[in-house]
């Protein structure tokens, strides 16, 4: 039965999880999510709800999109084309004009979407590896309709930047962000469904570290509210990028600069960050095959939630 205490729970266990995240109990953070993830099926059909819930549902949707895409998990069944298969409707799709995304974590929601599709797809693909069985013809045309439609992505086109009301130091740091989100989004891809590095992964891997230090760089002269507020950033694209970085000096002062922000769960990323140079060094001194962060941190065991 739905509970009447709806948003006061949310906000609630959503609450439970930025202190999570501020003090770096990893352990604690996926346990709460998940109860914002129930709380959310006792609703999966409310479509005439309040903006307030609305942008409840969608926080909760997105801080469990960005735990899933380290877990590295197994679906639990065979692929199939129903897509309705698959669970609920992201929380972003409903109402995607008015999406909270841009303004609280700089993605749009195509790129979210895009990045829930490419964890639904590899745990298909985790499950036909475990199973010795062959790829369905279906699966790989969808992986590979993904694929293109990242290569595509232009923030002209998604069009998510119209809808920002910013100023213009705001819109320049959601632009830098969005891309960012974009290409992290790329690389990240490349590794999950690809198997492999982008043929320009270096490049992109740069041209990220750019986009994450301009935001810094706009903080840091502006005199807009939005920047003197000094939000913290937001952290998945510099994880993935730095996780597969070859240029590290750019990253090493990132990390640097995150540091100001005296948050944990930052200091928690940055360890795991060095320790994938570590293993990455290993594996090009003994030739012993290209190095792959995500099995290197499958093999880690460890829980992380880089926001």
């Amino acid at each position: 039965m739905p509970t009447a205490e709806y948003k006061t729970l949310m906000v609630a266990m959503l609450s439970l999880v930025t202190i999570d995240f501020m003090s770096g109990c990893e352990a604690d953070f996926a346990v709460h999510l998940q109860g914002t993830k129930q709380l959310r099926k006792r609703r999966r059909k409310w479509r005439m709800i309040s903006r307030a819930t609305q942008q409840l549902n969608e926080i909760s949707d997105f801080l469990c999109l960005l735990a899933r895409t380290m877990t590295f998990s197994s679906s639990p069944r065979p692929w199939s084309i129903d897509l309705a298969e698959d669970g609920d409707e992201p929380a972003a799709s409903q109402h995607p004009s008015s999406c909270c995304y841009g303004y609280m974590y700089g993605v749009t929601p195509q790129i979210a979407a895009e990045l829930q599709e490419t964890c639904r797809l590899a745990e298909y693909l985790t499950w036909y590896e475990r199973s010795h069985e062959p790829i369905p013809d279906s699966l790989l045309e969808v992986c590979e309709a993904l694929g293109d439609r990242l290569c595509s992505w232009t923030l002209e086109g998604d069009g998510a930047h119209e809808a920002i009301s910013q100023d213009e130091d705001g819109l320049e740091i959601f632009r830098h962000h969005a891309n960012a989100w974009h290409l992290a989004t790329v690389i990240y891809y490349h590794r999950r469904i690809q198997k492999c590095r982008s043929e320009d992964q270096d490049e992109i891997i740069a041209r990220i570290a750019e986009h994450m230090h301009a935001v810094e760089d706009i903080k840091d002269r502006s005199t807009s509210s939005c920047a003197t507020q000094r939000m913290a950033p937001i952290m998945w694209p510099a994880f993935v990028a730095s996780c597969d970085a070859t240029a590290r000096r750019p990253w090493a002062l990132w990390w640097q600069r995150a540091h100001c922000y005296h948050i944990a769960n930052y200091e928690r990323q940055w360890e795991v960050v060095q320790t994938m140079w570590q293993k990455k060094d290993e594996v090009n001194q003994t030739a012993s095959g290209d190095f792959d962060w995500i099995e290197a941190f499958r093999g880690m065991d460890i829980t992380l939630f880089p926001i």
